[in-house]
């Protein structure tokens, strides 16, 4: 699994310098913003670590650390003047905050499904390893397949309304899965997998024609960044919720037959707070305004 990344790398490495002309850095005399990096790698370190350790007592000090440090953290950055995160542009710019918070959430929201669904398929629905794999494909591939026509219909059509179409139907489809019990047909799970499938698509290229289009032409690269931390951070915040539900409600111990029924209830739990997460995005997608 991790071999197969190489020869790939190397292609877009190929590809990068041997395609890819003109302006490859921004300003001679910035300089990188050595303290800020370190106080958000610790600030992130500790809070993903102590919701890790819940409900273990010395886990709350851990978190509390981690939310002081990255307070700190945002209060540093707007100081900077050339902050490795350029916070200010949240407070100056409506749409490229919103459009951000969008994508924190429904990354906060998304990214834990595949997780939560091969262990419901595996555990819950007997599957082997492999058949549970070609179920989950079926929302990548929706991804993958409607992408391309979504970026360019985002040129046509006001972003916000195409992302907020594919939030609804992501809030939708957690939803729907969250009622998926032991005896739920396997045509259920795909049709839900298909519809989450759809509303990423129709959210992820609109979404970052929106967060690109609303900045300055010299400020691509600073957006850009941004929207990396956005998707890294929700995928850490999506797996560490279901670390804490999954620690609160059955600690570390082997999934056996006794366990299915609490191991199923957990899965339901984490969808519900999937189909919330959506939802935040989805309220912030309405309030970003329009892009044309």
């Amino acid at each position: 699994i991790f071999l197969i990344h190489i020869p790939v790398l190397l292609t877009v490495i190929f590809l990068t310098l041997k395609k890819l002309h003109g302006e490859w850095s921004g300003e001679s005399e910035q300089r990188f913003d050595f303290k800020g990096a370190v106080i958000f790698a610790a600030g992130i370190s500790a809070l993903i670590y102590g919701l890790s350790l819940l409900p273990a007592l010395h886990s709350i000090w851990l978190i509390l650390l981690g939310l002081s440090l990255l307070t700190g953290f945002f209060q540093l950055e707007k100081r900077m003047r050339d902050p490795i995160l350029d916070v200010r542009l949240f407070f100056e710019n409506r749409l490229f905050l919103f459009s951000s918070l969008a994508a924190l959430f429904l990354y906060s929201a998304s990214f834990g499904l595949s997780y939560l669904m091969s262990l419901y398929l595996q555990y819950i629905k007997a599957m082997s390893a492999d058949t549970a794999g070609m179920v989950l494909m079926s929302q990548p591939v929706m991804i993958a397949a409607l992408s391309p026509f979504t970026g360019r219909l985002s040129d046509r059509i006001e972003p916000r309304l195409l992302a907020s179409a594919g939030l609804i139907l992501n809030v939708t489809g957690y939803f729907l899965l969250s009622r998926s019990g032991m005896d739920t047909p396997l045509i259920y799970i795909i049709l839900c997998l298909f519809t989450t499938g759809i509303g990423f698509a129709l959210f992820s290229s609109p979404n970052i024609n929106a967060i690109l289009g609303a900045v300055r032409r010299e400020q691509l690269g600073i957006a850009s960044g941004i929207t990396s931390t956005m998707r890294v951070l929700g995928q850490m915040f999506s797996m560490a919720v279901i670390t804490t539900v999954f620690a609160v409600n059955m600690g570390r111990v082997q999934i056996t037959p006794e366990l299915y029924p609490v191991l199923l209830h957990n899965v339901q739990v984490c969808l519900v707070i999937a189909s919330g997460l959506a939802m935040i995005a989805l309220l912030s997608s309405l309030s970003r305004g329009d892009l044309h």
